[in-house]
């Protein structure tokens, strides 16, 4: 099976609900991309982890939601650096409803938001763009 596949194969499931399945699938896909070395858009492989991670929280599987939402938000963070920002949101608001609301660990899901805004603010000044230009997570945590 290829990561082509197992990545198809995993959204099919996610989008309907089975997340042992899209969670195998997934887990799979990067295993083979682990093994032959093989080297991804770094905004697909954080959508891959975070979607690995949407559905190990789904199964309540928290402590791996977590690790894989932390990969996921460290390749989104390079993402970020290379000008491609639509992980922001959908990575470190995860990570929030885990540690926060899920987890109870308040100070902990803030410290991440905060990380995810500044790293949309080191992106965004890299890239000549005023801090307003940037996503504000910091809002976003404060609204919640």
């Amino acid at each position: 099976e290829s990561v082509r596949s197992s990545l198809g194969l995993g959204e099919k499931a996610l989008q309907r609900s089975e997340w042992y399945e899209a969670s195998s699938y997934y887990e799979k896909a990067l295993k083979l991309v682990r093994e032959h070395g093989l080297v991804i858009n770094v905004a697909a492989e954080s959508q891959l982890y975070n979607n690995v991670g949407w559905a190990a929280y789904q199964l309540g599987e928290y402590d791996k939601a977590l690790m894989r939402y932390e990969t996921g938000a460290r390749a989104c963070d390079r993402a970020l650096s290379e000008g491609l920002s639509e992980c922001v949101t959908k990575v470190y608001e995860n990570i929030y409803e885990l540690v926060h609301k899920v987890l109870n660990r308040r100070a902990e899901a803030i410290a991440w938001m905060r990380q995810g805004a500044s790293a949309a603010q080191r992106a965004a000044s890299s890239r000549g763009l005023s801090g307003a230009d940037a996503i504000d997570l910091g809002a976003l945590a404060r609204l919640r």
